[in-house]
């Protein structure tokens, strides 16, 4: 018995590790989401006009005016990424303190180029980032970050930068 319990708990740690992130366990490491997410495609304060508005780019390929503070700092990003996988979920308080809550899931070992994997990734990215600042769409939006929306349409991970810099 003791031969086979040995065979059968290594045999099972590819399982748990394929897992998605679920409520109880620690979040991901941010090197590991870092390599899985492709550059946000948008830097922050990038051409800065009158009214104080950035450029981002809509799935159209047009510019549109952002928040220059968008999209945010990238490790500060994935350590707030890494938490809310542990947690299984992103969940926040709206201006009446009523709590949204969304459930989110990553894998951290599908392949690169597995278009179901990429897109849970670029949805649980953007559910983060579009909740950044803690209350309910009080964050950057997915236009900030126009490689990521794109992966999660259509699965496909591209690291191209769409907005060039004045």
């Amino acid at each position: 018995m003791k031969v086979l319990a040995s065979i059968t708990i290594p045999a099972a740690w590819p399982l748990v590790d394929a897992a998605p992130y679920l409520e109880g366990r620690t979040g991901p490491p941010v090197a590991k989401l870092d390599a899985l997410l492709p550059n946000f495609g948008v830097v922050a304060g990038t051409n800065q006009d009158a009214n104080k508005n950035c450029q981002g780019i809509s799935p159209a390929g047009k510019i549109v005016p952002i928040q220059c503070e968008c999209p945010p700092d990238r490790p500060t990003f994935l350590s707030k990424l890494s938490s809310a996988l542990a947690a299984g979920k992103v969940s926040v308080p709206d201006d009446r303190k009523k709590i949204h809550e969304f459930s989110i899931t990553f894998s951290i070992t599908a392949a690169g180029n597995d278009v179901a994997a990429n897109k849970d990734r670029a949805t649980a990215a953007l559910t983060v980032l579009q909740n950044f600042n803690g209350t309910f769409g009080t964050g950057c939006p997915a236009v900030s970050v126009p490689n990521i929306q794109s992966m999660q349409v259509n699965g496909i991970r591209v690291d191209t930068r769409l907005v060039p810099p004045a």
